[in-house]
Order: structure tokens, then C-alpha cells, then sequence
């Protein structure tokens, strides 16, 4: 616009063609009255300088061209030509009309995203509430498979990819953030059973891969000595096409079972349970993730592997799981969280985590971006304050919580930030550098707590970066002198 419409100005209203005064819209239109003259355009075309006007001011020259170069043809052509002129004002009146309707704000910018249905009602939560604090941001959201949001990103028809699932990225400029946890449940259908039916681990593998077909085996009733289980087969939910939701569920019961492992493996598609040899009695349905609930509803004597907040919203029963340590667990988001304090990097195991009541069966939605861009910085600067959001603001955890998901710990918001304000770049320049660096050592009683407030302070400003290393407090007293430390953490009464 800056350079365009100017041009474009100067070429309409400099021609020796065009009489002193034309106007806007031709004199000669039979629709409106006499518009602005063409100063006044000008200065529209060359300040203001919106695209729609562009497209007006190149409209203008068209038409009167075309009034020239009719008022010298023969009179018997004049009627003609006035029509065309009356015709070229309509359009130019439409033009402006869908300009001051559909023309973005300057400054706005437009986000498309590529999603997968397992992320879909918490992102819808998480757009209303960002909006409010970044209106200038509106986003274009499409629902794939877990495969299709990373092919989307790979073809430039998408500004960032959320697949349901950690996936190899195509292209060596492209990563993967943690959005969030997404705690799954198999979730069942028993008529006429109102107590809980637990299922350990290596049981729920067994049924899967087909060694147990019937509600009434044995290894389900030694679980279950109070629940009267019926005699039926047990029918499995599986959703066709590949999809990062069965491999996700196939990646679990990998880690679930050694003979699952061996025998099965993990796959994305539902000919895997054939061609592996399960011998299950498979339901088969087309819809996308979020449909699984509803199918089990309606089918009798059935399961299937959804997420928790969908098994929520269906009013459809689930199976506590026996974890690693034979202990009952159903998915609560504070031992998971404590769990993730001693990972590492923006990837990693939630799958079976090592605390004694922690729910076994977990995924992680990301968010796949392009961290090196030549195209439009406006992008890059939107996906910065995004995924900023996503991953240090409050209200964002509270929706997640809300909506059925669990947030990440702050020490992951924490290397989120270190990613993005590192790596991120547009035009070979950091979106968002670190300007300043605080190094501190101490003694910490809770550094988890320190996570939080870190992680918090980083988010209300960005071009800080605070880090911490848990060392003696005379180490740290001796540091912080010699300034290789900014400060230090003290217990009381050792300043």
C-alpha cells in the first residue's frame, strides 16, 4: 500500500487525459449524486491507502479510458459507452461497500491453524480469551487427522499445526511445542452394570490385541469379584483412516504390555488390528475423535479409548486403571504434574509415569510452527504471542482444567519460553530476543514454586529470561561477589 497506492495516484491524476476535476464516480452516472473530486481521491488513495482503495483507484482509470476512448467513436457508439461507464460504477460501489465490510483493520492479522479434533473444544475456549487481550489476532481454523494438521504446515496452507500426538516433522525448521495433556480413559458400555469395572494395564492390552473377547473372563472378573459381569463379547470402537488418535492409543499399549509390544506394535491404522492378528470384535465408525463417545453409547457391550473430557460431556463410564504399582488411579492433573517436574525438552514420555498414583494413560497435543520465516513477520510475532499464552498465562491452565485437559507444569512453560524467544525468527532477526538474562543460584526449598514465578514474570516480559541453578549458599554468596551470579537465594538468617 505504501508504495502502490501513491504510484497509482500519481498515474490516475497527472494524465493528460484526465480534465481537471474528475471525479470519484463518473458525472455522467445516473445512480448517485456528484461524488468528491479528484484531490480528495488522491489524498484517500495516497494516505489512507486501504487495498480496496487501490482497487477503486485503478477502477477509476479503467473507466475513464474507456469514456475517452468512446467519446471519439462515431455517436451511434455513445449510448454504449455510457452504459459501460454506468456498469464500471456499480462495481466500483461494490468494491468500497465489501472493502467497509470485509477489508482487515490495519495492524490485523489472520492465524490458520490445522487441528486435530482432540484439540478443537480446548482451543475454542483458549481463541475467545485470547481475542480479548490480542483482538488485533483472528485466527482460520480447520479440523484434520493428526497426519493432516503436519501436512497442512508442510504445504504453507497452514500457520501452525496441532496434531493430537508427537510427530516426525517434515521439514528441519519446523518444531513442536507441548500444548497440553490430554488424559484418556476407555471408556465402556454395560448395561445394567452401575459399579466401576477396573481394568489393570496388561488386561486392557489383552482385550485389544484379542486374547480376551468375552466380558465374563476370568482376568476381568479377578479384578472385579463384586461386579456380576455379563456374558457377551466385548465389541471395540475403532475410528478408520490413519489417524494420530489410534496411534496414540497404540503407542499406550505398547508401553502397557511387553506381549503387545512384540506382537502389535504401534500403527496409525485400523488394518494394523488385522494385520497383526487381533482377534477383536472391531466396530468400525468414519466420524472424526470426538464421535467415539457417542458410538460406545449406542452400542451395548462395547469400549474404546476417548479423551476424558469427552466421556464427560456423553455421560459415558470409564475403567479406573491399575498403574505400574498395581494402585487404582483415575485422571487427576496433580500427580501427573509432579511427575513431569524431573523432565527434560519439549518432548517427552507421559505414558506410564513413575509416581505410585499417577493415571497411566496420557497424550500430549502440540502446536508445530515454522521457527524461520521470510514471508510476513506479522505471523511470526501472532504465533509468538499465541503459543506465549497458551503456555504461561494463567487463565489458560484454568481453561484447560475447565474444558477437561490438564496444563503443563511451569518448568515446561519455562523451555517453551527458552524455545521461542531463542529460536523463533523472521527474516533472519529474533521475533521476540532476550534482551536481558538473570542468573541466580542458591538454596530453594521449593523450586517448583520459583518455576511458577519465573515462568509468570517471563510472560509479563518476554524479553526476560530468568534462570536458577539449586547450588550451597556459600557457593552462591561466593558467585554473586565475583558477579558470575545476579543473585542469590538465602535461607533465613545465612545473608
Amino acid at each position: 500500500p505504501i508504495i502502490f497506492s501513491p504510484l497509482c495516484s500519481i498515474v490516475c491524476f497527472s494524465s493528460p487525459h484526465l480534465p481537471s476535476g474528475y471525479t470519484f464516480l463518473l458525472p455522467s452516472s445516473p445512480f448517485l449524486p456528484p461524488p468528491p473530486s479528484s484531490p480528495f481521491f488522491a489524498f484517500l488513495c495516497s494516505v489512507c491507502a486501504p487495498p480496496v482503495v487501490q482497487c477503486c483507484c485503478v477502477c477509476v482509470c479503467v473507466s475513464h479510458s474507456w469514456k475517452m476512448a468512446s467519446a471519439s467513436s462515431s455517436s451511434s457508439s455513445l449510448s454504449l459507452a455510457r452504459a459501460a461507464e454506468r456498469v464500471v460504477t456499480v462495481v466500483i460501489l461494490l468494491v468500497v461497500l465489501c472493502g467497509m465490510s470485509c477489508c482487515p483493520a490495519a495492524g490485523a492479522v489472520q492465524l490458520r491453524g490445522s487441528v486435530s479434533a482432540l484439540v478443537k473444544p480446548m482451543l475454542g475456549a483458549w481463541l475467545v480469551e485470547f481475542s480479548k487481550i490480542f483482538p488485533e489476532t483472528t485466527f482460520n481454523i480447520s479440523v484434520a487427522t493428526s497426519m493432516g494438521t503436519v501436512a497442512a504446515l508442510d504445504s504453507n496452507m497452514a500457520d501452525f499445526a496441532s496434531p493430537s500426538i508427537a510427530l516426525t516433522l517434515p521439514q528441519p525448521d519446523m518444531m513442536l511445542f507441548p500444548f497440553a495433556i490430554t488424559p484418556m480413559v476407555n471408556a465402556f458400555n454395560l448395561p445394567n452394570v452401575t459399579s466401576s469395572v477396573v481394568l489393570s494395564r496388561e488386561v486392557l492390552a489383552s482385550i485389544w490385541a484379542g486374547n480376551i473377547t468375552q466380558w465374563s473372563d476370568s482376568a476381568i472378573k479377578v479384578l472385579n469379584p463384586d461386579v456380576t459381569l455379563p456374558d457377551k463379547k466385548i465389541i471395540l470402537v475403532v475410528r478408520q483412516g490413519s489417524t494420530g488418535y489410534t496411534l496414540g492409543q497404540t503407542l499406550i499399549l505398547c508401553s502397557f504390555s511387553a506381549a503387545w509390544n512384540a506382537t502389535m506394535g504401534s500403527f496409525s491404522d485400523l488394518s494394523g488390528f488385522i494385520k497383526n492378528g487381533s482377534a477383536a470384535t472391531i466396530l468400525t465408525y468414519t466420524g472424526d475423535g470426538l464421535e467415539m463417545s457417542l458410538k460406545i453409547k449406542e452400542t451395548p457391550y462395547s469400549m474404546g479409548f476417548v479423551p476424558l473430557f469427552d466421556a464427560i460431556d456423553h455421560q459415558v463410564a470409564f475403567n479406573p486403571l491399575l498403574n505400574r504399582h498395581g494402585n487404582p488411579t483415575y485422571p487427576l492433573p496433580g500427580p501427573v504434574q509432579w511427575d513431569l517436574q524431573s523432565s527434560e525438552g519439549l518432548l517427552f514420555p507421559v505414558v506410564d509415569l513413575p509416581g505410585a498414583w499417577t493415571y497411566p494413560m496420557l497424550m500430549i497435543t502440540y502446536v508445530g510452527i515454522r521457527m524461520s520465516s521470510s514471508r510476513n513477520c506479522a505471523i511470526s510475532a501472532a504465533l509468538f504471542d499465541f503459543i506465549r499464552w497458551v503456555s504461561c498465562d494463567p487463565m489458560s491452565a484454568q481453561l484447560s482444567l475447565s474444558t477437561g485437559y490438564f496444563p503443563l507444569p511451569a518448568c515446561v512453560s519455562s523451555r517453551v519460553m527458552h524455545a521461542l524467544t531463542t529460536e523463533l525468527s523472521c527474516g533472519g532477526v529474533m521475533v521476540r530476543p532476550n534482551d536481558v538474562e538473570i542468573v541466580g543460584g542458591g538454596a530453594l526449598q521449593d523450586d517448583i514454586l520459583f518455576d511458577d514465578l519465573g515462568s509468570t514474570y517471563s510472560y509479563d516480559h518476554p524479553g526476560l529470561q530468568i534462570s536458577f541453578e539449586p547450588i550451597s549458599p556459600a557457593s552462591a554468596i561466593s558467585r554473586m561477589l565475583s558477579s558470575s551470579l545476579d543473585y542469590a537465594v538465602l535461607p533465613a538468617g545465612q545473608g
